[in-house]
């Protein structure tokens, strides 16, 4: 009987897993769930304002849907294009770019996170800008770096980015992480900004796949839900 029962427990845990279902939860309070092509991202608490929630998609990140709980409004994610900032719109500063930004890629065996073995991938980009407002000019030096452990085994479903805002080198970026296959279960990046004279600002993040389960996840958890208004971003603190 004990044998009969593992037995059923077994085959109705690798049904689960043939379904593709599964939860993602991570080191930074995130949690995705995952079917197939679609997730549904989830961000930890908090009591600070931002404009969404949830993040949702059905096509694997091709398009997505922002979803914000307090205020049950939801908008699409424009992906940013890394337009290099100009006069237009409300910014007073112009950007040029001096010269080409210089990217440096390296591949390596990553070790295993949550039972998966991965890959870990290392792309840096590094330019120098001019930033003009009236008649002053400062040379502004970025150099950017993401580290991403990705499993292989698992399917695409959400791939790495980093953005700096640049058109050029965040194209660079999107063709090195264009190469990256399978799940990222960790990521570190970092960004830092030097102005000519200055000292380096850095802004760092970095999280890691705490546990992957496998659940049926209902058809209803990739959609916005209903009532919800379509509207621009609207900065609000949960549950007001």
């Amino acid at each position: 009987m004990r044998l009969r029962t593992t037995l059923f427990i077994v085959a109705s845990l690798s049904a689960v897993v043939a379904e593709g279902g599964v939860i993602v939860r991570r080191s930074d309070g995130v949690q995705v769930a995952i079917e197939g092509s679609a997730y549904r991202l989830e961000l930890p608490p908090t009591r600070e304002p931002r404009p969404f929630d949830v993040v949702v998609s059905r096509d694997a990140d091709a398009t997505t849907s922002c979803i914000n709980l307090g205020n049950q409004t939801w908008f699409e994610r424009r992906v940013e294009s890394g337009s290099t900032p100009t006069t237009s719109g409300s910014s007073p500063f112009t950007f040029t770019m001096e010269g080409d930004p210089v990217v440096e890629e390296k591949d390596e065996p990553g070790g295993e996170i949550a039972g998966h073995p991965t890959q870990k991938h290392f792309v840096r980009v590094r330019f120098t800008v001019m930033q003009s407002f009236r008649q002053s000019n400062v040379r502004l030096s970025i150099d950017a770096t993401i580290v991403v452990w990705s499993a292989p085994d698992l399917a695409r479903v959400i791939p790495a980015s980093l953005q700096t805002k640049f058109a050029g080198p965040d194209s660079a970026l999107a063709v090195a992480l264009a190469k990256v296959p399978g799940l990222p279960l960790r990521q570190m990046t970092s960004v830092t900004r030097t102005y000519a004279g200055g000292k380096p600002s850095t802004t760092a993040e970095e999280w890691t796949t705490t546990a992957i389960l496998p659940k049926t996840i209902p058809e209803s958890a990739f959609e916005v839900p209903k009532g919800f208004v379509h509207q621009f971003p609207q900065y609000v603190a949960p549950g007001r």
